[in-house]
């Protein structure tokens, strides 16, 4: 169960990368949620509005999966993101446009039936307000 609910994430960083939200969306259950600093979203179409909202900001936005664990019912992949931004970003006070971010999260998936009924992503909404704020600091 484990290996094939690892290849259910790897596949949702695929399909996150290519930016196929119908793709992303038949990966989760209904009644999924996706939680992040920035709150929490439940249901399919939720999720998708979520995504496709972050990457307005940031089209260019890339997932690469740099360790991933899983047993039973739970993944957990560590990533690096990395995107710049076109416009403001209304999560993130202070962000501006042309600003580029590399920013490390945990994400951890819980499965039910093939799907995932939760993805919590944690990472420092800190380092990321500092990169995408309109004063950079130097060095």
């Amino acid at each position: 169960m484990a290996d094939r609910n690892m290849d259910i994430v790897r596949k949702w960083v695929e399909v996150a990368n290519r930016q196929d939200w119908d793709g992303m969306v038949e990966l989760y259950a209904e009644e999924g949620t996706y939680k992040s600093p920035r709150g929490i979203v439940t249901g399919k179409e939720a999720i998708r509005r979520a995504f496709q909202g972050l990457f307005e900001v940031q089209p260019n936005l890339h997932t690469e999966i740099t360790n991933i664990f899983g047993g039973g019912d739970s993944v957990a992949i560590e990533i690096i993101a990395r995107g710049n931004t076109v416009k403001h970003w209304p999560a993130v006070p202070g962000s501006v446009a042309g600003r580029s971010m590399e920013n490390n999260a945990v994400h951890i998936f819980r499965f039910r039936d093939g799907r995932i009924v939760s993805d919590t992503a944690y990472y420092d909404s800190a380092v990321l307000a500092r990169q995408l704020a309109g004063a950079q600091p130097n060095g």
